[in-house]
């Protein structure tokens, strides 16, 4: 087989080398948790409708911070933007610690709200930097290599994570993670920071159609992947230190295939692995509703997380290209259609178990939803 020569130098010289460094550090610290967040708050005594409900109000208060945070990150630099997401993320986790003094609609509103202010203020300021460091020509082997790196750092955090709650609690858990948190911003603080001009019209920010579709289908396809799936695998009755292992092994798998999608997906190519990776990644989402033990529940999200790599690359690579023509705008409006794409989705969800009372189907059906949606990402193209 062959591997992509990955030229070190070119590493150490480039100027995203502080963000992925950042991202890699924050992205293991959250890889022991993010996946059983929804799990932690059911094992705490909430409701299936509770965590609905804190995604669905968290994320729609997103859509509004997004805004203030690209206004804050213009006027004050786009890394003092991902800085400022910190101490809301471990004040956020912090709360987690100590939730049994919470009470639900606390938890509900003010985390749900903390959390999603915490993401808003780091992905704003990430997609400026990102999108005004790197290289048009670079741009899909700096998204392959930025990935790889993340998810090098992040193949064993599920597992970690899951032995961690399962041996010692979620609290221990928390402490590590805030402990990990608490420094890897540190790489930002050692360059100059980028400042962008933002004009956002809002008058015509539902006239994009096509921006719509794409971007909206993005966020429908998230949740199915991202908090449906893991939450119906332990709903089925896979323990929490199988799912880290099931991640653990699908981490693995991506880090090595990510940098070989990022070498090659560039001209023509890049399309072609959206489009390929679009249907293969919808047809891993469909056939999970139809999984109930552990070893095909393993293989379907090891497969998923190849399809989604082959999408998700040639993706994101377009979507910075983009942003670099049409400016922050464009990145707004990516936040914005994908948000109401996961607030259709978690809604329909919520409607769907208080209709027919089966939370299981409702995720099934909203996992096969993500996978049917999932076909119209590849519309995106460049513009």
């Amino acid at each position: 087989m062959h591997y992509p020569h990955i030229k070190i130098p070119y590493l150490l010289k480039s100027e995203l080398n502080e963000l992925f460094v950042t991202n890699s550090i924050r992205s293991f610290a959250l890889s022991m948790i993010s996946v059983f967040l929804p799990i932690f708050f059911l094992k705490t005594g909430y409701s299936i409708i509770h965590v609905l409900l804190f995604y669905i109000i968290g994320i729609s208060g997103g859509t509004l911070f997004t805004y203030f945070a690209l206004k804050f990150a213009a006027r004050t630099g786009a890394k003092h933007s991902i800085i400022m997401s910190y101490p809301l993320l471990i004040l956020f986790f912090g709360c987690l610690f100590n939730i049994e003094n919470f009470s639900v609609n606390f938890t509900v509103l003010g985390l749900s709200l903390l959390f999603s202010a915490a993401e808003a203020f780091y992905y704003m300021g990430f997609h400026i930097d990102f999108a005004r460091s790197s290289k048009k020509s670079d741009e899909s082997k700096d998204i392959s290599i930025f990935n790889a790196l993340s998810v090098v750092l992040t193949i064993i955090g599920p597992l970690i994570g899951a032995v961690i709650a399962t041996f010692f609690g979620f609290k221990i858990l928390f402490l590590i993670v805030i402990f990990i948190l608490s420094f890897s911003f540190i790489p930002l603080l050692f360059s100059a920071d980028i400042r962008e001009k933002i004009n956002i019209e809002f008058k015509g920010i539902l006239d994009d159609e096509r921006s719509f579709i794409i971007f909206f289908s993005e966020g429908v396809s998230d949740i199915g992947r991202r908090i449906f799936w893991p939450t119906l695998i332990f709903l089925v009755g896979i323990n929490l230190t199988e799912i880290g292992g099931v991640f653990t092994i699908a981490n693995l798998v991506l880090a090595l295939f990510t940098l070989y999608v990022g070498h090659h997906s560039i001209g023509k190519m890049k399309h072609n692995f959206l489009r390929f990776g679009s249907v293969l990644h919808s047809i891993s989402l469909f056939i999970r509703g139809f999984l109930k033990s552990l070893a095909p529940i393993a293989a379907a999200t090891t497969f998923g997380a190849i399809s989604l790599t082959m999408m998700d690359v040639p993706f994101k690579g377009i979507f910075y290209s983009n942003s670099k023509r049409r400016g922050v705008y464009m990145i707004y409006l990516r936040e914005f259609y994908l948000h109401f794409g996961r607030i259709f989705s978690i809604s329909l969800a919520l409607t769907s178990y208080l209709l027919y009372e089966n939370i299981i189907f409702s995720f099934i059906a909203l996992i096969i939803l993500g996978g049917v949606a999932t076909l119209f990402m590849s519309l995106i193209k460049d513009e």
